[in-house]
């Protein structure tokens, strides 16, 4: 059988994944339902008919050739431990018992219940009138429809299988699908959603702890860049949408390309930082490619209209958004500043660089979209930089799980090996955290009135006021 990584049809799967949710919420809650429709159609089948061009030739039992995707049940034989991994971290991240939630899962769940509660798009009576729904709303679509026709009762259950399969399309996209040792794919996942700068050195460096308890991300102040496992416990909009959207252009950057505008217009509506994000991978992409290949009937005229729904959807009502250089922040300092970016991104892709030689470019366009974001502060909590980092860390944790994986032992390996021991300690925090803290206990009932009251800075993060 051809290996899988030839057939498109998984990488139309996993733009699935992503692209259905979105032209949900884009033809519910946009400006232009019907020209969304027309679009989403033709995205589809523009990108269908491309990978059925391509499908691999399978030999039947009855010994004839057909054409047909990769059997589902080999891939899973091939991928399983995949699977393991990525459902034991989301059972980690507590949105099934007996794991705890951290605190931002009080903004997830009254999302989950304003879509599972109400008409679409939910209308919500604040102090100054009606307001609507308007936030990322891409990864919260389908466990609020499961939670909406079958009871509310499965909506963590929905939320569970949702994220714990875009995460194992994600580190198959990193990975492959080929078949591996067990030993080798739990290792390579294993390193990949583990991966961490070292806070612990600059929590010491700095003495400063911020957030709950052994929650070691936010030492620098002004800025974080989050580890695999915080990003996924905290964030999963975000983590999930980086990944796989990453990883789809640095699999298959030729499909991707000839998509670019079509999968930048679906992420957005997951996550507009993990959109930004994209920048750098969707570079290195087109140095492999060419430009050409952006010059398709996607790019060209369905990519436009999801592009600017999208666009009008997120920023219908939103208000200025606090933007400086980080050296115009009261607590910033040139000191702590080069320790941030040595610490969190600048050891490790130097280790990378030792270690596979033939990686350098692609680690250099990471690390200095990385250091590009370090230079501004975007957001009340510099937001850009927490979560437009994500596509680029999820591509150097990949590189680093192949490295740890597949790289000669020798004397090159040891500088990566410390830079991964020595993060350890932030996403064992994390999960340290989630085994030992109370469960929130009233998940069901929680509203978005909940959520901004005494916090009106939250208010144009979540509602757009109808007056």
């Amino acid at each position: 059988m051809q290996r899988s990584e030839d057939a498109g049809c998984f990488f139309a799967l996993a733009l699935l994944y992503l692209f259905f949710p979105s032209a949900v919420v884009l033809f519910t809650f946009g400006s232009w339902p019907i020209a969304v429709a027309i679009a989403t159609g033709l995205a589809i089948l523009w990108s269908s008919n491309r990978q059925v061009k391509k499908m691999p030739v399978v030999l039947t039992h009855e010994g004839r050739n057909k054409r047909t995707p990769e059997c589902l049940l080999t891939l899973l034989l091939n991928t399983w431990p995949y699977l393991v991994l990525a459902a034991g971290a989301v059972w980690l991240s507590g949105v099934i018992p007996p794991f705890s939630e951290n605190s931002d899962w009080h903004k997830h769940y009254a999302i989950f219940n304003t879509m599972a509660y109400k008409p679409w798009p939910p209308k919500i009576v604040t102090d100054n009138g009606i307001a609507t729904l308007r936030y990322f709303l891409g990864y919260y679509v389908i466990p609020a429809i499961a939670a909406k026709y079958l009871g509310i009762w499965v909506l963590s259950v929905a939320i569970f299988i949702w994220t714990t399969l875009g995460i194992y399309i994600a580190m198959m996209l990193a990975f492959g699908l080929r078949t591996r040792k067990g030993t080798t794919s739990f290792l390579l996942g294993c390193v990949f959603l583990l991966f961490s700068g070292a806070d612990i050195i600059g929590t010491y460096f700095t003495g400063h702890i911020f957030g709950p308890w052994l929650h070691f991300e936010w030492w620098a102040e002004f800025g974080q860049l989050a580890s695999s496992i915080t990003n996924l416990f905290w964030a999963p909009q975000h983590a999930v949408s980086g990944w796989l959207s990453a990883f789809l252009f640095f699999r298959y950057p030729h499909r991707a390309i000839q998509n670019a505008g079509v999968i930048g217009a679906v992420v957005a509506v997951w996550s507009a930082f993990s959109a930004i994000g994209l920048l750098p991978v969707f570079l290195w992409a087109i140095l492999q490619t060419g430009f050409r290949g952006l010059l398709t009937r996607s790019n060209l005229i369905a990519a436009p209209i999801l592009l600017v729904s999208a666009a009008l959807f997120l920023s219908k009502g939103s208000v200025g958004i606090p933007a400086q250089f980080i050296w115009d922040i009261s607590r910033f300092s040139i000191s702590v500043w080069v320790v941030f970016v040595f610490i969190e991104f600048g050891a490790i892709s130097l280790a990378l660089i030792v270690v596979t030689p033939q990686k350098t470019s692609l680690v250099v366009i990471h690390a200095a979209f990385l250091l590009t974001l370090c230079l501004f502060s975007v957001g009340a909590a510099n937001d850009l930089l927490m979560r437009a980092s994500i596509p680029s860390l999820g591509i150097l944790a990949l590189l680093s799980s192949t490295a740890i994986a597949f790289s000669p032992i020798g004397i090159r390996k040891v500088p990566i090996i410390i830079c991964l021991v020595v993060g350890l300690v932030t996403p064992l925090g994390e999960i340290t955290r989630a085994l030992v803290s109370p469960r929130i206990t009233n998940k069901h009932e929680i509203t978005i009135i909940d959520v901004i009251k005494d916090k009106g800075y939250l208010v144009p993060q979540y509602l757009v006021n109808e007056n």
